[in-house]
């Protein structure tokens, strides 16, 4: 069972997550409001890898993720660990990255999600952000250029 995002979805978690220390965020605004903004966070470190956040948020009087994707990092692969949405939390691996029993379609599920998620993330609000910090800029521009079509 696939247990982890495909190479492509991992070239973007690459991207977003790229030079971020530990505590550390990011905010990938679309100038047009067309795509909602994202943010990326890296929450700890833990012995199987890197924790991550990663997010879309709607505003209001607090933050409502739609979606907020939890991933381990680990010096080989990407894996989801849980996803919450407005009013639900599914956590389908431990932060050690192995499935849980019982949630092996859950996570398969979530799997996929993620990689077309960061299919669409790549396409569309990578090409048309303005990030917060300028340190992401280069990093941007140049998978940009280096990206077919």
């Amino acid at each position: 069972m696939t247990t982890c995002v495909c190479s492509s979805a991992s070239a973007t978690l690459e991207l977003l997550t790229d030079g971020l220390e530990r505590g550390g965020r990011a905010e990938f605004r679309d100038p047009t409001g067309v795509h909602m903004t994202l943010y990326v966070e890296r929450l700890q470190d833990a012995r199987a890898g890197s924790l991550f956040i990663v997010a879309h948020y709607h505003r209001g009087r607090e933050l409502v993720p739609d979606p907020e994707v939890a991933l381990l990092r680990r010096s080989d692969a990407w894996t989801p660990l849980s996803i919450a949405l407005p009013l639900s939390v599914v956590v389908t691996a431990g932060n050690d990255g192995i499935v849980i029993g019982g949630r092996r379609e859950e996570h398969r599920r979530l799997v996929k999600l993620v990689d077309v998620w960061m299919a669409n993330v790549s396409a569309n609000l990578l090409r048309h952000s303005v990030p917060e910090e300028q340190r992401m800029l280069p990093a941007i521009t140049m998978a940009l250029s280096e990206s077919p079509g």
